[in-house]
């Protein structure tokens, strides 16, 4: 018995020796980026939803404890839910739920909460123009679609770790032919 444990062993040292030859070399690290250069981005919130910019600094979110949370996280008045949500108050409205991608035809807004003045931007990507987007456009707002907020950190993240500039029309259309085979 005691041969074979010796065996086994050796064995495996052995193995271990061919597969550490065997083995590639290892990556380069990525190029440090250049002096000046943003660090990586922050890691994704865990609380994320409807925002909105207004003026001083106020949010409003679909539920009101995690927005008063988030408001708070930020050092922001909270501004109510969603049904409180008031165009006029406000420039920039930011969709960030996933209502765009699991209702691509629903609006979270309700009529009368869009205004010509708003930027209007929705992260979801699939359609590339959510409903939201669709009656923002039609209504005369500035709308940010979901792929170009995506594109963006795609380049932002290729320029960061190449020093290099994003190649962002052939990125652009590399993202919609993906879009379109999945989507």
């Amino acid at each position: 018995k005691h041969k074979l444990q010796r065996r086994r062993k050796t064995q495996l040292q052995h193995r271990g020796r061919r597969r550490g030859r065997a083995r590639a070399p290892a990556a380069p690290a990525p190029p440090a980026p250049p002096p000046g250069a943003p660090g990586p981005p922050p890691p994704p919130r865990d609380r994320v939803g409807h925002a909105a910019h207004r003026r001083p600094g106020h949010r409003v979110h679909r539920t009101a404890s995690r927005g008063r949370s988030l408001a708070e996280d930020f050092g922001l008045a909270f501004g109510g839910g969603l049904n409180d949500f008031d165009p006029h108050a406000f420039d920039i409205v930011v969709n960030a739920t996933a209502a765009g991608f699991r209702a691509p035809d629903v609006n979270p807004l309700r009529a009368g909460q869009l205004a010509p003045h708003l930027v209007v931007m929705d992260a979801a990507f699939i359609p590339v123009r959510t409903k939201l987007i669709r009656d923002a456009a039609e209504l005369g707002c500035r709308v940010v679609e979901g792929t170009r907020m995506l594109l963006h950190q795609f380049c932002g993240q290729v320029e960061l770790y190449t020093g290099k500039a994003a190649p962002l029309d052939a990125m652009s259309a590399a993202l919609l032919d993906e879009i379109a085979r999945v989507g």
